[in-house]
């Protein structure tokens, strides 16, 4: 769960609308009253490198419909991530993009007069990418990485009690981790 975010949007609900975001916290930890272990898998909130992590990332999206009281969200056109875990495991650095269809995205005030920026994957495949590199004493050397993520971010979200989060997972597509050095 990122615990610092700082957002700034750029919201054209008929056009492109544009989110930029920073987003710093600790990755590890419980998640829905789990703690996530999973060795083909680490998440900004559980895993074997838990630790400081930042991201920061923009993304675009096209036009929302609005019709009565309904909202229908933009597709995502773009999303573009950098980020870092820094654990005691090692260091984790690496970038995620959209690569595909596949996302949703609001940036607007709503019929309600409540003001909503947020962006997530909504269903498998979620078409979002990452690369990694993990440079570790633990496990003596650098390392790549490689698979899918799904960012989400709400920033706010008038319909949760925690207006303000973040949340990111990557699955990764390698079975081990490939030695660079």
């Amino acid at each position: 769960m990122g615990t610092h975010q700082t957002v700034m949007a750029q919201c054209n609900p008929d056009g492109i609308s544009t989110i930029s975001y920073y987003v710093s916290g600790r990755a590890g930890g419980w998640v829905n009253n789990r703690f996530r272990v999973n060795t083909n898998r680490f998440d900004a909130n559980g895993g074997p490198f838990p630790g400081a992590f930042t991201e920061q990332g923009t993304l675009t999206m096209g036009p929302q419909v609005v019709s009565g009281t309904s909202v229908f969200g933009g597709s995502l056109q773009t999303w573009n991530v950098s980020f870092t875990i820094s654990s005691g495991s090692g260091l984790v650095t690496g970038t995620a993009t959209l690569t595909g269809p596949g996302g949703t995205g609001f940036c607007m005030v709503e019929p309600n007069g409540l003001l909503e920026q947020d962006a997530w994957g909504t269903s498998p495949p979620y078409n979002f990418a990452y690369t990694a590199s993990i440079t570790s004493g633990r496990f003596h050397g650098t390392f790549t990485d490689g698979g899918e993520t799904d960012p989400e971010i709400f920033a706010p979200n008038p319909y949760s009690s925690v207006p303000n989060w973040f949340f990111e997972y990557f699955a990764s597509s390698f079975s081990t981790a490939v030695p660079t050095t």
